[in-house]
């Protein structure tokens, strides 16, 4: 009777420990700022998540940087390899006719003119856009992630 009380204590526990450990294992590439962001604007921005189609690769080190400057100019820059594009994979023009609506003019460096593309958008610590069904999740782009540290977004 005394032998399997402590085998079951000893399931018990090591069990726990197994939880603990592998919760704890998941770490983090970058924390979220407390404070919500004012503007689309503030910072540049890095893709983490995407149910767009072409999106599939994203990681650690493999993303797009999307830049919204005051100027009302945007820039999209391919990251490969932890190695940002020196020129923007789409660039261009937006504006933002009401609230949580952003209008951009996208271009590529190969095509003869733009393209408009109409997003939703919810502004926090995080910017979400939404547009034909898809949805995007970017983080504030803090800088790329060294190789050998194994983080998640």
């Amino acid at each position: 009777m005394r032998t399997a009380f402590r085998h079951s204590i000893r399931s018990t526990l090591i069990f726990f420990i197994a939880i603990l450990t592998l919760c704890a294992c998941e770490r983090r590439c970058q924390q979220l700022p407390e404070q919500p962001f004012q503007s689309v604007s503030d910072t540049e921005w890095r893709l983490v998540r995407s149910t767009a189609r072409g999106d599939e690769g994203l990681d650690a080190f493999n993303f797009y940087i999307l830049k919204l400057d005051q100027a009302m100019t945007i820039e999209i820059y391919y990251v490969r390899n932890n190695r940002r594009d020196p020129e923007p994979t789409y660039y261009g023009s937006y504006y933002v006719p009401s609230e949580g609506v952003i209008i951009a003019e996208l271009q590529t460096a190969q095509s003869s003119g733009a393209q408009s593309v109409q997003y939703q958008f919810d502004l926090s610590n995080r910017l979400y856009l939404y547009a034909g069904g898809a949805t995007m999740e970017f983080y504030p782009f803090e800088g790329i992630v060294k190789p050998d540290n194994l983080c998640t977004f």
